[in-house]
């Protein structure tokens, strides 16, 4: 080896020997065969180097010329010494070496290619290698999510992410029929020259017997049955058609069927979020030199049963996982570069540091969603370069492997009914749920299809969905579902189902009661085929209010302040909505029936203190009040006091003393000077007294009461108002009082008292009590119109002397001889039964 040396000259003048005149350094470059590094570390499997370059300068490179470096590479990877060879000035390179262990380059020199002489050692000669294991060391840890956590990592949640189980409750409904029969006036028939006689019906009846008698003994029993201790007698029975009109007409029934009422559902979870992440350390030996950069990690989620990975986010398949979706952009991320978090101490910030060095680590998070429960391994491919070997960046890989285990919750679910429905009233049905299972339920919520629901339906049908939130274990939620009965009836048989056994159910069925706390009636109450005529929305609410009227009736005893409603009030109010719908199919006008119907069911004919406080008092009351209402709005299309005006006429013929008052516009309302409510379009404190709300103007009812006054307002202020009292007498004349105002103000209110002599319409114009003008009616006496013929029609429905199958034709219940007639205003049996009153035209006759 060439060496280096240093020669210094100095100078040093006669008259002083300790200080030289000058000095001058000469620097003797030798040349050398350097070799680095001293010390090399490699990974199994990586082919390691180091590089062998001359020094000196220009002049030593002529050395190189027909030479190469050779050295040996000994170690437990090698039974024989391994000769490497390489250019002068270029990376020597190792085998890739699969052992781990220490190793050792010796021997490294410079040699003579044409004699092998060596032209010069290595610097140093010998170099230590250590191969070990990996150089990416990872681990990897799994834990879900709170629900905190997955709103602030930004996952992006919609329908698809939730879990649903299904549950299905169904209810056997059984109670008595009360029939309520329409009487109906038919001619009695003097001779039986449509009916079959008598002694030819006994005799069909005796032929009848002989036939059965001989089918008896004719008929064999089945082997089953013909054992010991069994004695069965085959009997024939004749059927006879019988009036069904009778009380008593059949022997045999027909038991009821009992009505079904199914409320299915389901319950909805956020399925288990994950967060995997990914601990990666540099396990290159401490001053090695080696760091690795450009460190990504790909995770590999597991196939399903059928061994394929889907591809497609909203077809996840039978795969138990799924990555999540970030962000408003839904990013799926399957591969995460792995960083050291930098100052800030978190990563996925500018500040992160992608370079590991020997013994550093870094980390990365992947979000991962639990589809199926059980243990799912997961495996991580990490790729990354590494730098500090001689021959330059080398590509590393790695691998990591964890696992999540997918639990989802278990619910106990309790399903609180009422045991007694009926239709058109209101309940409360509610879904609790106790979370039995260890995992949190992350936004449970409970949905009831409005659309599938049988024999009820949803009040409010936006509702259909209730959050619960979160769920811990332990803890219970109560989903509370307003519900309207479409089914009457008591739960004889109950039955809960669910798609998954994560939940389990039980009922637990309440009382039902009604609004005020009456106890419900499970009867159904069969009501003649006319009352279908009606409005549909007025027969379901009337329904509910004879529901609950039939409820008093025949309730033990009742809550305090209820008053008793006797079953005779019930019937005569279902003959009254019978009699109605009769009218509407013989073709009298819908809103001349509802305006009688109104006072019938007010008492106007029968009255009844408790049925008028179902009316008042009720939000059962109130329905019905306003589906009237509508019901005669979308009849004749006029406001409140046209209609008052126009059906004046008519009421004044009802023989009955009351008051109607009316606005266009506005709302109206009746005092009594008692400090009470008063009757107001929710609700009334008054007997009697009744207010019929609706889009198009309002209707207020009343007794003539000295102490009564009807107040309007206008809070919407419109540009003109219009407002009337109706004073109806017994004796057939009314008293009709008008006013019309222009722009009335909305503070203002206007006053009508029945007991002020003037009849005038007081003003208060900022409603402080404080009359400030007032205005005399436009007054007209309405007389009540004479009698008329409305309707006369072959009713072919009566049964009357029909055979019960005609050969030919539909099924009508007589041969034309029933002929119906109506009059403008109610009539006496003796009065429409006179002959003398009717006389039916020749064919020709005008």
């Amino acid at each position: 080896m060439w060496t280096l040396g240093l020669m210094v000259l100095q100078f040093c003048s006669v008259g002083s020997a300790a200080d030289p005149l000058t000095t001058l350094e000469y620097r003797v470059n030798g040349t050398g065969l350097q070799v680095t590094p001293a010390a090399v570390a490699v990974p199994k499997g990586i082919a390691g180097s180091v590089l062998v370059t001359l020094t000196g300068g220009e002049a030593t490179q002529a050395l190189a010329e027909g030479a190469y470096v050779e050295a040996f590479l000994r170690g437990p990877g090698f039974p024989e010494p391994r000769r490497l060879v390489s250019q002068v000035n270029q990376p020597l390179l190792f085998p890739p070496i699969n052992l781990v262990g220490d190793y050792q380059l010796a021997g490294i020199r410079l040699v003579e290619a044409s004699t092998g002489a060596t032209r010069m050692e290595g610097s140093p000669s010998i170099v230590p290698v250590r191969v070990f294991d990996e150089v990416l060391v990872s681990r990897v840890t799994t834990r879900p999510l709170t629900y905190e956590e997955i709103v602030g990592k930004g996952i992006f949640i919609d329908e698809s992410n939730f879990r649903v189980v299904e549950f299905e409750a169904a209810f056997v409904l059984d109670g008595q029929t009360i029939p309520v029969r329409f009487p109906v006036v038919a001619p009695k028939f003097t001779e039986s020259t449509e009916l079959i006689p008598a002694a030819e019906l006994e005799e069909k009846l005796a032929e009848a017997a002989v036939l059965n008698q001989g089918i008896a003994a004719t008929t064999q029993l089945p082997p089953e049955f013909e054992v010991a201790q069994l004695n069965i007698e085959i009997q024939g029975i004749n059927f006879q058609v019988v009036d069904p009109e009778e009380p008593e007409s059949l022997g045999l029934r027909v038991p009821p069927i009992p009505a079904l009422m199914v409320i299915p559902g389901n319950i909805g979870f956020l399925n288990q979020f994950f967060s995997v992440q990914i601990f990666t350390e540099n396990a290159a030996p401490p001053g090695s030199g080696l760091s690795v950069y450009n460190i990504n990690a790909k995770l590999k989620l597991p196939p399903g049963p059928d061994q394929l990975v889907s591809t497609n986010y909203a077809v996840p398949g039978d795969d138990p996982l799924r990555f999540a979706r970030i962000g408003p952009d839904k990013i799926i991320k399957e591969v995460q570069p792995i960083v050291q978090p930098g100052p800030d101490g978190e990563t996925g910030t500018a500040d992160d540091i992608p370079r590991l060095r020997p013994g550093e680590a870094g980390q990365a998070e992947f979000l991962v969603e639990g589809l199926q429960e059980g243990l799912h391994v997961m495996n991580l491919d990490l790729a990354a370069t590494m730098d500090g070997l001689a021959a330059g960046p080398v590509q590393v890989i790695g691998k990591a492997a964890g696992a999540v285990l997918v639990r989802n919750p278990r619910f106990s679910m309790a399903f609180s009914h009422p045991r007694t429905v009926r239709i058109g009233e209101p309940y409360d049905a509610s879904v609790t749920l106790l979370n039995t299972g260890i995992t949190p339920a992350n936004l449970v919520q409970v949905t009831l299809n409005k659309n599938s629901i049988s024999g009820a339906r949803l009040e409010d049908e936006a509702q259909q969905i209730v959050e619960l939130g979160t769920i811990l274990p332990g803890q219970t939620a109560t989903a509370t579902f307003r519900m309207r009965s479409l089914r009457t009836g008591a739960v004889s048989f109950s039955n809960l189902t669910t798609s998954d056994d994560s939940v389990v159910g039980r009922f637990r069925l309440s009382m039902g009661v009604d609004e005020r706390g009456v106890v419900l009636s499970p009867d159904t109450l069969a009501m003649p085929d006319f009352v279908n005529r009606l409005p549909a929305d007025l027969l379901f609410a009337a329904n509910r209010v004879l529901g609950q009227a039939l409820s008093i009736a025949t309730a033990g005893q009742v809550p305090p302040g209820v008053l008793r409603v006797g079953k005779s009030t019930v019937t005569r109010r279902v003959l009254d909505l019978a009699e109605a719908g009769q009218r509407i199919q013989y073709g009298e006008p819908l809103a001349r029936v509802l305006t009688d119907l109104l006072r019938d069911w007010e008492g106007g004919r029968i009255g009844s203190a408790g049925f008028d406080q179902i009316l008042r008092e009720t939000n059962a009351g109130r329905e019905w009040r306003e589906a009237l209402q509508k019901a005669l709005h979308e009849a004749d299309g006029l406001d409140a006091t046209t209609r008052l005006v126009d059906r004046a006429a008519d009421v004044a013929g009802l023989g009955q003393a009351f008051v109607l008052a009316s606005g266009n516009d506005g709302s109206v309302r009746i005092d009594f000077g008692d400090g009470k409510t008063g009757a107001v379009p929710e609700t009334s404190s008054e007997p009697s007294a009744l207010v019929y709300g609706g889009t198009n103007g309002m209707w207020a009812s009343t007794l003539f009461k000295t102490n009564a006054t009807f107040a309007w307002n206008f809070t919407n202020a419109p540009p003109a108002a219009e407002l009337g009292v109706l004073i109806v007498t017994t004796n057939g004349v009314a008293r009709q009082l008008r006013w019309s105002i222009a722009n009335p103000p909305a503070d203002a209110t206007y006053l009508f008292s029945l007991g002020d002599a003037t009849e005038s319409l007081r003003v208060d114009l900022l409603s402080d009590g404080v009359v400030d003008s007032s205005q005399p009616p436009v007054v007209q006496l309405r007389d009540e119109l004479p009698p008329s013929l409305l309707v006369v029609e072959q009713d072919l429905y009566v049964l009357a002397g029909r055979p019960s199958r005609p050969c030919v034709g539909p099924d009508f219940l007589n041969y034309g001889t029933i002929v119906a007639v109506v009059f403008s205003k109610p009539m006496t049996q003796e009065m429409a039964g006179d002959p003398a009153s009717y006389t039916v035209r020749s064919p020709g006759c005008p």
